[in-house]
């Protein structure tokens, strides 16, 4: 089987590293070839930060116009294949109806979406015609399939998941007791556009900055402003990024209580107890479903937040979430768990009359 994957980003964009890049191989094991033409590429991400100036704007906007024009061009020479999935969107601002015509009718096809991308004003009509039109619509989470039927659509949830293989238990973070004065190591992984969700819990994160209980590192763009947050910013890379996670003690997701954060897949939290991580998190969508579950634990308020650091100050408390954490990544958020039912997915849409 073929299969066209027409991703948000390059491998640099999280959404399609996770939702398409990692399954590649895992698929084509399988019998599922997947070829991944990227919308935006590496310098798309690269430009993006949270303090971009008028001038910048104005640049990224005409790399994304660059970048809409080559993914024209190469429609115009896309292989036969049995299925088309199209991440979000086929090119920004352009109607649905547009899209379609430009990918033909004689293709099965499937949407698929891993945030609230609904709610946005610019992008609502054109994906509330695709969620209604496409043969199935692949989300990350229950909340945003409710969305997707109340359009008329079909939905199937495809979590987003982890290769768990990158994060060897031996080289996952060491949990180790801490002494009296040692600050707990927390740590945050997102993109600069994102900051504003960390910031969301800021009064809890200066307290305990402050009073040497915690120390921060945010792993995120190189350009991010984390507005004066005593935090140490690491740059993203794939190496960075798991430097950072072994070397710290608890991850943090923090989300504002927003019909958009209640559209998120979790993925840092997966990450997390993916690499041997406790977590506090916000109560908001999916998290709620690792209370309990996972090394994750719901703070509403800054004073949880303060509590849940004070609790995960002791090692012991630490290492039995954290292997709770990744004991539940492995057996149900894992590639090799999704794989198969992916490659299922996808032959059961391009066989369907």
């Amino acid at each position: 089987m073929r299969v066209l994957y027409l991703s948000k980003g390059s491998s640099a964009y999280p959404s399609s590293r996770y939702r398409a890049y990692q399954f590649q191989a895992p698929l084509a094991e399988l019998g599922v070839e997947v070829m991944i033409e990227p919308l935006f590429g590496d310098a798309w991400m690269g430009s993006a930060d949270n303090r971009a100036g008028l001038l910048r704007r104005a640049r990224r906007g005409l790399l994304g116009v660059a970048y809409s024009l080559r993914r024209l061009g190469r429609l115009l020479r896309r292989p036969d294949v049995d299925l088309v999935v199209v991440e979000q969107e086929l090119v920004p601002l352009l109607p649905a109806a547009i899209e379609r015509l430009l990918l033909g009718s004689s293709c099965p096809l499937v949407i698929e979406v891993d945030d609230a991308h609904h709610l946005l004003p610019f992008k609502a009509a054109k994906l509330g015609a695709w969620f209604a039109g496409a043969q199935r619509v692949i989300v990350g989470n229950e909340v945003l399939a409710q969305a997707v039927r109340a359009r008329g659509g079909m939905p199937v949830v495809v979590p987003t998941v982890i290769e768990i293989g990158r994060f060897d238990p031996a080289h996952t973070a060491p949990q180790e007791d801490l002494s009296a004065g040692e600050p707990l190591r927390l740590v945050w992984v997102g993109l600069g556009a994102n900051i504003g969700q960390l910031l969301s819990v800021r009064p809890a994160l200066e307290t305990g900055i402050a009073s040497g209980m915690i120390r921060l590192s945010v792993v995120t763009s190189p350009g991010a402003d984390l507005d004066g947050l005593d935090a140490t910013l690491i740059p993203w890379s794939e190496a960075s990024e798991a430097a950072a996670l072994s070397a710290a003690h608890v991850g943090i997701m923090p989300l504002p209580q927003t019909p958009w954060a209640a559209g998120k897949c979790s993925l840092k939290l997966l990450q997390y107890q993916a690499a041997g991580l406790a977590c506090v998190a916000s109560p908001v969508g999916m998290n709620r479903l690792f209370e309990g579950r996972g090394s994750v634990i719901l703070a509403a308020d800054p004073g949880a937040w303060l509590q849940a650091f004070s609790t995960l100050r002791d090692g012991a408390e630490r290492r039995r979430l954290a292997g709770r954490g990744r004991a539940l990544v492995a057996s149900q958020y894992s590639v090799a768990i999704w794989a198969p039912r992916l490659a299922a997915i996808y032959r059961a849409v391009a066989a369907a009359p």
